[in-house]
């Protein structure tokens, strides 16, 4: 079967043999003798693409998992016993077609022996590189059938679903009315059904739904259409099985759900190129960015502490994409106790809806309202887009309790990774004052997301910063 699993450890060995065949010809020639591009043409080349040829054919079976430290071994071991194969396969066909006496023994030892290291290096990197994709692009689905083909639907789900997705709950169409199953996986990934729960909107609203997969019977059933629009209305995108389905004011696509056929209905769709691009940016932009926030950290903590003691850095649980919490860093800008004042003031909001934002705020520090004028106060975040937690540009994440009290139509602005800047910071942050006002701008960036509108708003960031607007 043909799996992306493959075609990656392919490509990478494709890539690795054209690396160790330049390698090879610098160790045995020197630099004195580039490879000349001409010679792809003559006999060279010829015996290059065989052994390109071979590594396909060789490599390509390669396709079973590896985890913890045996994976190292087993890396070791494929590319040791592919390279030592195609090394014999090799000399038998020189020897067979008469070219032993044009061939380079020593280059070609060179190049295989130079192909193990690079080849096993390869196979870590993607190794390494797929495992922080899985853990920052893991998809959590929640599953909507009817009551008289539920047990079919989970068959082709565990049988033919995707590898990326986890199932984390079973909505079920009974006697009309929705009853919804929860799912939990031990340390082995094996399910159960844990508990029961009535009400699957809380649910969807509160719990990490990344999608949904509806495979219910009956086209023309409202009921359908209006759990599709609930999920519509949370930014939550829907595979659907059937392709009949009346759909409006929502974007459609056809998807392969492992092997099961399906639509996929959403208000945006995000393509995993750009979102794999926003990754890269984010990652050089992390690493800067953790940099800069080291050097600014040697000068503003020790003034945060001599003003208030310890801790300089300010450590909140926040929700990011989807509803997967993750821990929120900043310089502390505020006296230690201002979550217990926070209370005290909440008569003093001058934002209308979930959020909490007050002029003059009396548990901002002196050394806090510097950085927070200068933003230094948000170079720690740099460290959890390093991570994979955040973006360089998005929403703002919210507080666990601003999101508890989420109605449907909000979660739909968590609908990708929260960011260090966004619309809202670039728009005159300090003058809104509606928190559904800051919701429309998050939802427009969300439907309007491209790489160039990011690096538009990083540019308006910096001049938000340099100048002080919108900053109180």
């Amino acid at each position: 079967m043909i799996t992306s699993k493959r075609i990656r450890k392919t490509i990478v060995s494709l890539i690795s043999v054209v690396i160790s065949y330049l390698v090879a010809n610098i160790v045995r020639f020197g630099y004195d003798r580039p490879i000349d591009p001409r010679n792809m043409l003559t006999e060279q080349g010829g015996i290059f693409l065989f052994i390109s040829f071979l590594f396909v054919l060789l490599v390509y079976p390669f396709d079973k998992p590896h985890s913890g430290n045996r994976a190292i071994l087993r890396h070791f071991k494929d590319s040791v016993v592919v390279n030592i194969t195609a090394l014999s396969i090799f000399v038998v066909f020189i020897y067979i077609s008469h070219t032993s006496s044009s061939v380079s023994r020593g280059f070609f030892i060179c190049f295989f022996l130079v192909n193990c290291v690079v080849m096993f290096l390869a196979y870590r990197f993607l190794k390494l590189v797929k495992k922080d994709y899985e853990q920052t692009h893991k998809k959590m689905a929640v599953v909507f059938a009817d009551y008289d083909d539920v047990l079919t639907v989970m068959h082709n789900i565990v049988r033919y679903g995707a590898d990326d997705v986890q199932i984390k709950a079973i909505i079920v169409d009974r006697n009309n009315n929705y009853e919804l199953y929860r799912i939990d996986y031990d340390e082995k990934g094996h399910s159960k059904i844990s508990e029961f729960d009535k009400d699957y909107n809380e649910f969807i609203k509160r719990e990490i739904v990344d999608y949904a997969l509806i495979a219910a019977a009956s086209p023309g059933n409202t009921k359908t259409q209006n759990l599709i629009k609930l999920f519509e209305s949370m930014g939550v995108p829907c595979l659907i099985n059937y392709y009949n389905f009346d759909i409006v004011d929502f974007g459609v696509r056809a998807y392969n759900y492992g092997m099961i056929r399906t639509i996929e209905v959403a208000p945006r769709f995000f393509y995993d190129w750009e979102l794999m691009l926003k990754r890269v940016i984010d990652i050089i932009g992390g690493i800067v960015g953790c940099i800069l926030c080291v050097i600014i950290g040697l000068f503003v903590a020790p003034a945060i502490v001599i003003e208030d003691g310890f801790p300089f850095i300010f450590k909140q649980t926040r929700v990011g994409k989807n509803g997967r919490f993750f821990d929120f860093y900043k310089f502390r800008s505020m006296f230690r106790d201002a979550e217990e004042r926070k209370k005290d003031l909440m008569k003093n909001n001058e934002m209308n809806g979930l959020m909490f934002k007050m002029e003059n705020d009396p548990r901002i520090t002196k050394v806090g309202k510097f950085i927070r004028k200068t933003s230094l106060d948000e170079f720690p975040q740099f460290f959890s887009i390093l991570k994979g937690d955040m973006s360089l540009v998005g929403t703002r994440p919210p507080t666990v309790d601003e999101y508890n009290k989420y109605s449907n139509h909000h979660k739909r602005r968590l609908s990708l990774k929260p960011g260090l800047t966004g619309m809202w910071q670039v728009s005159g942050r300090s003058n809104i004052t509606d928190f559904e006002e800051i919701v429309k701008l998050d939802c427009y960036y969300i439907d309007n997301w491209s790489i160039i509108l990011d690096i538009k708003i990083l540019i308006m960031t910096v001049v938000v910063v340099f100048t002080g607007k919108g900053s109180k």
